[in-house]
């Protein structure tokens, strides 16, 4: 039996696009985790926020005085949390729209 040497790479693209948008998926939902605390002032010394705010804290670094948190009550809107969420999930796309390109153009050889 011929190998289809196209076919075999569109589905490890496949597989690779599935696993980049699983990971995507679960850091969008960390940093929704985390913003959803912080808007309702949770205790950051339960054991639940100190782990999302622990997972995060490295995604959302990179932004942290990019602009000003506005607070109130104890409860904060934290923007920055919803950039780096935009940002990554941009990053993700662009990664997977330039893997997609390579891709097309090797198997038009």
């Amino acid at each position: 039996a011929a190998l289809d040497v196209a076919a075999e790479r569109r589905m490890r693209l496949f597989q690779v696009n599935r696993i980049m948008g699983s990971i995507l998926a679960i850091l969008e939902i960390l940093l929704a985790f985390r913003f959803l605390l912080r808007l309702i002032a949770a205790n950051a010394d339960s054991g639940f926020a100190m782990l999302i705010y622990g997972i995060t804290g490295v995604f959302v670094a990179p932004f942290n005085g990019l602009i000003a948190t506005p607070t109130s009550g104890g409860s904060s809107l934290e923007v920055t949390t919803l950039i780096a969420m935009a940002v990554y999930a941009l990053i993700f796309w662009g990664i997977a729209y330039v893997m997609r390109i390579v891709a097309d153009l090797q198997s038009s050889r």
